[in-house]
This record gives C-alpha cells, sequence and structure tokens, in this order.
C-alpha cells in the first residue's frame, strides 16, 4: 500500500513570504521536507509524511514560540505553543509539555 505525502510547495511557499521580512529567519525547502532555521537552529520542520518537529533549540524566548506558532498557523494547524509557569506546553495536544525537538503528526 502506498504512503500518500504531502503537497509542501504550498506550505513553503506561505512560510517564505510570511518570514521573508523576518531578521535572521530562513525557510528552506530541500526534497522531502520544509525548514524554517532561527539563527542557528532549525525551529520548526515539516516532511512530506505529515511529521512536524517543533524545536527551541534551549531558547525559551517570545520571538521563537512566536515564530513556531507562526509555523503551525501557516501549515493549518491548530495547535499552539505557549508558555505557563517558565514551562512551555503545545495546546491542541491535551497541553503535552513541550521539550526540545519536540514531534507531532498531522492527519
Amino acid at each position: 500500500m502506498a504512503t500518500q505525502t504531502l503537497n509542501l510547495e504550498p506550505v513553503y511557499n506561505k512560510l517564505k513570504s510570511y518570514f521573508n521580512t523576518k531578521k535572521a529567519v530562513k525557510v528552506t525547502p530541500w526534497t522531502d521536507k520544509v525548514t524554517v532555521t532561527h539563527y542557528e537552529t532549525v525551529i520548526f520542520e515539516i516532511d512530506a509524511w505529515g511529521q512536524i518537529t517543533l524545536n527551541n533549540g534551549g531558547y525559551l524566548t517570545k520571538t521563537t514560540k512566536s515564530h513556531l506558532n507562526e509555523c503551525l498557523e501557516i501549515a493549518g494547524k491548530v495547535e499552539k505553543v505557549y508558555q505557563k509557569g517558565g514551562i512551555w506546553y503545545v495546546k491542541g495536544l491535551d497541553n503535552v509539555e513541550f521539550t526540545k525537538n519536540f514531534k507531532m503528526t498531522t492527519y
């Protein structure tokens, strides 16, 4: 049985357009994924099979959180990253605690 893959071109185009004017943010298309890098850290990755990886690189900043939420919204996700008591969570996934290289699968 063949696995259905996502068309990443529209996601890439939207991410590229949104982050075009943002300082130190780079959107990169690969053969089977799209990544968003903030400074030296790949903070967002979506692959052709629907896996999304969120990574703060240990930087719990408002800017990183904002960029992650923009990426999720552009990818058509309802999940959001938020902070409570100094801990990051992913709202929409039963408020799961956000850890470095957090992975979620889209449907």
